[in-house]
């Protein structure tokens, strides 16, 4: 079977180095949809920055400085989508930049995604092109809320607007494949129990690991294991993201409190 090899010591800072050096072995059968591409708001969003030179607004100086992305019109809590498949290189945060996660992909690319509210995937991850990591936000140096997303290839940064008219749109109708952190039965079968999705004070769209479900309440059988749930009640309420884990003791009813849209 064909391996494509990757030395990371080129990509990671020299402290990083001290404590581990990385070779990654990726299959191609495993990552036969690496050309597949997301949009990493879901679907095409207003460019309200975009690559190269620019007067920066944050900045006293009347100088242009070099942007290094784009910046995508996002509100806070909105679903940040992984560019393509992939392994999460780094998660963090900084003055500058927020909350962050640095994306390792096939082929020398990198995708960055800047100024999160809430980072939903840890280093060392693999993750599937379309699949949820993050929620835009508002950290870091900005004047508002909004996603700044970039792509490197070999270290160097392109311009990601030529990739990102290619991508698709994020379908909450994809079918999914089941959990992979789903519990099973000795004999390797898929355990399940049946819980019931309220929200407060109103009910809301429900889409349980990026599916749509239907409305709250909903009473539905979930495999054990982890699943994401977002319940989206209109722009009067801030979307509710949450992980549910379902096993033998877990409770039967799940109950979202949803925010006002102006406690963003």
């Amino acid at each position: 079977m064909p391996v494509i090899r990757y030395r990371l010591d080129w990509l990671l800072p020299t402290a990083r180095l001290r404590w581990f050096r990385v070779i990654l072995f990726v299959s191609l059968a495993a990552f036969a949809q690496e050309e597949t591409s997301y949009h990493p708001l879901g679907q095409q969003r207003q460019v309200t920055s975009s690559f190269g030179y620019r007067s920066n607004p944050l900045s006293r100086s009347a100088e242009a400085q070099f942007h290094k992305g784009i910046d995508l019109a996002a509100q806070v809590g909105d679903s940040v989508y992984a560019w393509r498949v992939g392994m999460v290189l780094y998660t963090g945060s900084n003055k500058v930049s927020g909350k962050m996660v640095n994306l390792l992909h096939t082929g020398g690319f990198i995708s960055k995604y800047h100024h999160l509210e809430k980072i939903l995937v840890k280093e060392g991850e693999l993750v599937e092109a379309g699949q949820l990591i993050a929620l835009a936000g508002q950290t870091g140096q900005v004047s508002g809320p909004h996603l700044h997303f970039s792509i490197l290839k070999n270290n160097e940064h392109l311009d990601p607007l030529p990739f990102l008219k290619e991508a698709q749109n994020v379908s909450r109708q994809l079918p999914r494949a089941p959990s992979r952190t789903a519990a099973t039965s000795r004999r390797g079968e898929f355990s399940y129990k049946e819980i019931t999705l309220r929200s407060l004070p109103v009910e809301g769209d429900v889409y349980l690991d990026e599916e749509y479900y239907g409305k709250t309440p909903l009473t539905i059988k979930l495999a054990y294991g982890e699943h994401f749930v977002e319940i989206d009640a209109g722009a009067e309420y801030r979307r509710f993201i949450g992980r549910l884990w379902i096993d033998e003791r877990s409770s039967g009813d799940y109950t979202a409190q949803l925010l006002p849209a102006e406690n963003q």
